[in-house]
Order: C-alpha cells, then sequence, then structure tokens
C-alpha cells in the first residue's frame, strides 16, 4: 500500500466523527495493515491515558458500538473468504516461485530505497536503543523528511532529560520539544503541523529551546535540557525552512 494510504488511515484515526463510507474503508485498511494497526492502538493510549482531553478524546458509546459492528462484520467476511484466499494462496506460492527462479538468473539489480518507518505516538514504551547508555531520561527521535518518529517513555520525570536526533534525510533538519497548554492535545499540535502557514509558533505553545540547531542530512546529535514545568511535552521534526511534523509526546511528572 502507498504511503498517502497510510497517512489518509491515520487522519480518519484521528477523527471524531466518521461517515460509514469512511469507517468501511478504515475497518478494511485496518484487517490488513499492522502498521495502521499499530498507530490506532497507540493513539488510543494516548488519548485514554495522557488524560490532555477526556471530553473530547474518549468515543462515544454510539461510536464504539459502530467500529465494534464494523470489526464483527469484516471477520465474517473474512471467514467466508478463508477459502478463496487459501486457493489464492497457492496460486501466489507458485508465482513467488516463478519469478525468484526468473529473477535467479537476471544481473543484480539495484536495491530498492526501504519504505518510510510509520511515526508513532510514544507509548509507554518504545525500544531506544541508543538511549540505552544514558541513565537520565532520554527519548530518540528519527526523521526521515517525512515521518517523525520517537521512541522513548511516555512519562518522564521532570530534570535533566537527554533527546537523541538522527537526520535520516538528504536535507537539512531540525527538531524542537514543546510544552503545550492544559487545554490542548495531541490533535491541536497534528493540527498545527498540517495547516499553519510557516508553521509560526502559537500563543499556547513553549519551546524547550533545541528549535535553532540545525542539523544536516546523516548527522546524529545528543542534546539535554533541564525540563521543569509538568504537563504534556510534544516533539515536532522540521524539514527547512517551515515544514513541521508531528512526531509524538510524553507527559512531564513532577519527583
Amino acid at each position: 500500500m502507498s504511503k498517502l494510504f497510510h497517512k489518509h488511515a491515520h487522519k480518519l484515526i484521528q477523527r471524531e466523527q466518521l461517515s460509514a463510507q469512511e469507517r468501511d474503508v478504515l475497518a478494511h485498511h485496518l484487517a490488513q495493515c499492522e502498521c495502521c494497526q499499530r498507530y490506532m492502538t497507540m493513539h488510543i493510549h494516548l488519548s485514554q491515558n495522557l488524560q490532555l482531553d477526556p471530553a473530547r478524546m474518549r468515543p462515544t458509546p454510539k461510536l464504539r458500538a459502530t467500529v465494534r459492528r464494523q470489526v464483527l462484520d469484516q471477520k465474517r467476511r473474512q471467514q467466508i473468504m478463508k477459502p478463496i484466499q487459501v486457493v489464492t494462496g497457492v496460486t501466489v506460492l507458485f508465482i513467488v516461485i516463478v519469478v525468484g527462479l526468473v529473477l535467479l538468473n537476471r544481473p543484480p539489480q539495484t536495491e530498492l530505497e526501504p519504505v518510510a518507518s510509520m511515526p508513532t505516538l510514544a507509548p509507554t514504551s518504545i525500544p531506544a536503543p541508543l538511549c540505552e547508555a544514558e541513565e537520565r531520561p532520554c527519548l530518540e527521535i528519527h526523521f526521515d523528511g517525512s515521518n517523525c518518529t520517537v521512541a522513548g517513555p511516555s512519562e518522564i520525570i521532570s530534570g535533566k532529560s537527554v533527546f537523541i536526533y538522527v537526520n535520516e534525510s538528504e536535507e537539512n533538519t531540525r527538531f524542537d520539544v514543546l510544552r503545550i497548554d492544559e487545554d490542548k492535545g495531541i490533535e491541536d499540535l497534528i493540527y498545527f503541523a498540517e495547516y499553519t502557514p510557516k508553521n509560526i509558533l502559537q500563543s499556547w505553545m513553549h519551546p524547550v529551546g533545541f528549535r535553532q540547531t540545525v542539523i544536516i542530512p546523516g548527522k546524529t546529535v545528543t542534546l539535554e535540557a533541564s525540563l521543569q514545568e509538568s504537563g504534556f511535552y510534544g516533539v515536532m521534526c522540521y524539514k527547512l525552512p517551515n515544514h513541521a511534523h508531528f512526531g509524538g509526546g510524553f507527559t512531564l511528572v513532577e519527583e
């Protein structure tokens, strides 16, 4: 599936109200796409556990019933399709074997670039290998020019924290960590990244101070900041000059 379709599915997951057709499209896509299943799980986790805006983030009973019905309908369709899928699987296996034999007789081809990783919202804990040597709270941030991915804990104790940023794109980039006011949430940061002209900071956004650090292609930088004010913090990656991408967030709590 194309990267554009994944992004469309993410937008449907983030929206509170969906039409019947959109729910069918989303349910069908989730039944086949593990990446988007993880994205939806992480989105629901943040919405429920961070408790940034309970009135807006909690799904209504009607929506839960509709989604449950869509999932059950999808399971019934899958049970009906199982015999067809078995036949299709055998056919595909035969085609793969034939194509493999053909490719073995061809000269080596240039490897395709790997598909960019899906952005995450940093749930309870995502492994961050580059942070393993750090004793202080640490987040690992990767940006390929299209997707900003954050790995690490979703809850950090106030004090000094470490941020390891990896520029995997072919352009100069930068990132920032923003503390947001209590009446704002994840959806506000996503809207800011997609629709705010030139990504000018709003009055409810309070940068930590990494915004001016430019990271060249292929560069990994380690920065630290002393975070004292409790609340929700969002991580933004920027493709210069001002194209923002929301990567994820964490909650700062007092020790």
